[in-house]
């Protein structure tokens, strides 16, 4: 055996005694992140176009008022904007779950936690239904959304 083959050899036996360290609850935790961030990534990406077009229908409608002096098109318009946007928050609340930092557990917040916690892109501050741990718990696609 060479030097170098006794040094990986040697790594490899450091990293398996570090991952016995790791729980199953985590490495389960770590997988469905894992899996759940080209969907979620996707659906961010969905919401992002969506929201640059009702952006645009507003500017229009804006820009229509104010050099025609004609307000009917930015009553139509900002109605049908605020729908649009109720229905994506709520695709967006049905679509998410998040994953308790401290027990692990995945779970859906009620309505108002999700609207009114404070929030990251990617993270959200809620409190765990099953251990009470109040913090930033990370956001995952659901897998059984709700439609």
């Amino acid at each position: 055996m060479t030097a170098d083959q006794l040094e990986m050899i040697c790594k490899v036996q450091d990293s398996l005694a570090d991952y016995a360290l790791i729980s199953q609850p985590d490495l389960d935790g770590i997988e469905n992140m894992m899996e759940s961030k080209p969907k979620l990534t996707k659906f961010r990406w969905w919401m992002l176009t969506w929201g640059l077009m009702m952006d645009a229908l507003e500017i229009l409608a804006i820009a229509v008022w104010i050099i025609t002096g004609n307000w009917v098109p930015a009553a139509i318009i900002f109605p049908v904007v605020i729908v649009m946007a109720i229905w994506i928050i709520r695709d967006y609340y049905n679509k998410v779950e998040y994953i308790c930092p401290n027990c692990h557990q995945h779970f859906k917040p009620s309505w108002r936690d999700f609207t009114f916690s404070k929030h990251t892109a990617k993270t959200r501050k809620l409190t765990c239904p099953n251990c009470g741990y109040r913090g930033y718990c990370v956001e995952v696609y659901d897998v059984n959304p709700k439609q």
